[in-house]
C-alpha cells in the first residue's frame, strides 16, 4: 500500500463498497432508485450506469482499513455500506435545506427532480441504510447484535445533530442560546458521531475489549470534529481555487460557525451590535462581508478556530497510541488525519 497518498489508500478501501452499493440500490424499475444511484455516482441523469462513483468514501474507508488490520475485511463490508448510505441520505436532505443546486460538481437530486422526490428518495435510502445491516455477516451473532444497536444509536445522534443545526440556523445571532458550547455540541452530533461510528464498528465486530473500542471511537470522533472545524475555516478564509467554493461563502450564507460566535462573544459592545445587525438582517453584500471579516479579525477569531481544529486533530492522533493496531496501520491513520486537517492552515494566512 502506498504510504505517500494516505487519502487515496483510504479511498481505495472505501471503494470496495461501490459494486455492492450499486447493486443494492438497483431495486426495480422505479426512478426512485435511479435517483439514489445518481446521487452516489453510479448513474447519470437518465439513470444510465457510469463508471465513476462520486464522493471520497472516507468513512467506509476508515472502517474497512481498521477491519482489514483485524482480518475482518469482507465481514465488515455490509457495515461500511450502511454507514456510507446513511451519510449520503443526510446529504440528499441537506441539499434541500440549504437550497444547494450542486453537489460534487453535479446537479442535486431536488434540483433535477424536485423537492418532493428528493425528500422521498432520502427517506427510502434511510430504510436501505438499515436494510444493509441485515445483510449476512460472518461474525458472532452477539457482536453483530451489539454493532447494529450501536450504529442505530449513532444514526439517531446524527439526526439529533441535524435538529440542533436547524435550530441554530433559525436563531438570531444575538440570542443568548447561541454559544460556542451550542455550536460544538451540534457539530459533535451532526458530524463527529458518524465518523466515530465508522472507527468503532470494526473493533466491535472483532470482539475487542472496551478499551480498544473506546480508543478507536475517540480517534474517529476527534477526527470528525477537527475536519469539520477545518471545513469551517475554509468556508470563511479558504481560497476559491483550492476549495472550489465561493470565498467567504459561509458568511454570505450567514452560517453561525465557531469564529462568528466567538467574535460575537468577544467584541466590544458597539462592534458586537454591528455584527449582530449585519448577520441578522439578511444576505450581506460584498462590502458587508468584508466588514464582517474585519470584525472577526478584531477578536483573532481565525486563530482561535485554527487552535480548536489543531487541538482536536492532536487528540485524534493521541487516541491512536492507545489502540492495539499494528504500527503501519497507526502510521497510515495518522497520515490520513494530517492530510484531512493539514498543519498549513495557520501558515496559509
Amino acid at each position: 500500500m502506498k504510504q505517500d497518498d494516505p487519502l487515496a489508500s483510504v479511498g481505495a478501501y472505501g471503494a470496495r463498497i461501490d459494486t455492492l452499493a450499486d447493486t443494492f440500490l438497483a431495486r426495480n424499475e422505479y426512478a426512485l432508485y435511479g435517483m439514489m444511484r445518481y446521487f452516489m455516482g453510479y448513474a447519470d441523469e437518465r439513470f444510465n450506469s457510469t463508471a465513476h462513483p462520486v464522493g471520497k468514501r472516507i468513512r467506509p474507508g476508515l472502517l474497512l482499513l481498521i477491519a482489514d488490520s483485524y482480518g475482518l475485511l469482507e465481514e465488515a463490508i455490509p457495515v461500511a455500506l450502511s454507514i456510507e448510505l446513511f451519510h449520503n441520505f443526510t446529504l440528499i436532505h441537506d441539499d434541500i435545506v440549504d437550497h444547494d443546486e450542486l453537489r460534487r460538481g453535479r446537479s442535486t437530486v431536488w434540483k433535477l427532480w424536485g423537492v418532493d422526490h428528493a425528500i422521498n428518495t432520502g427517506d427510502a435510502q434511510l430504510i436501505l441504510t438499515l436494510r444493509a445491516l441485515e445483510e449476512p455477516m460472518q461474525a458472532s451473532p452477539k457482536s453483530v447484535a451489539i454493532l447494529r444497536a450501536r450504529l442505530l444509536d449513532r444514526y439517531l445522534e446524527v439526526i439529533e445533530g441535524q435538529y440542533l443545526d436547524f435550530t441554530l440556523a433559525a436563531t438570531e445571532l444575538n440570542d443568548p442560546s447561541v454559544t460556542e458550547e451550542t455550536y460544538l455540541t451540534m457539530t459533535n452530533k451532526k458530524t463527529a458521531r458518524l465518523v466515530r461510528a465508522a472507527t468503532e464498528a470494526s473493533p466491535i465486530l472483532a470482539k475487542k475489549g472496551e478499551i480498544e473500542i473506546a480508543a478507536l471511537g475517540d480517534f474517529g470522533e476527534n477526527l470528525g470534529m477537527a475536519y469539520q472545524l477545518y471545513d469551517d475555516w475554509q468556508g470563511i478564509w479558504g481560497v476559491s481555487e483550492k476549495t472550489g467554493k465561493q470565498r467567504s461563502g459561509d458568511i454570505y450564507e450567514r452560517k453561525k460557525t465557531l469564529p462568528v460566535i466567538y467574535a460575537r462573544e468577544h467584541l466590544a459592545p458597539t462592534d458586537r451590535q454591528r455584527l449582530e445587525v449585519l448577520y441578522d438582517k439578511g444576505t450581506p453584500d460584498k462590502g458587508e462581508v468584508e466588514e464582517i471579516l474585519g470584525l472577526l479579525a478584531k477578536t483573532d477569531a481565525q486563530k482561535v478556530l485554527e487552535s480548536y481544529a489543531m487541538r482536536y486533530k492532536e487528540a485524534a492522533i493521541r487516541a491512536l497510541t492507545r489502540t492495539e493496531l499494528t504500527g503501519s496501520t497507526k502510521i497510515l491513520l495518522e497520515q490520513v488525519t494530517r492530510a484531512l486537517v493539514p498543519d498549513v492552515v495557520i501558515a496559509s494566512r
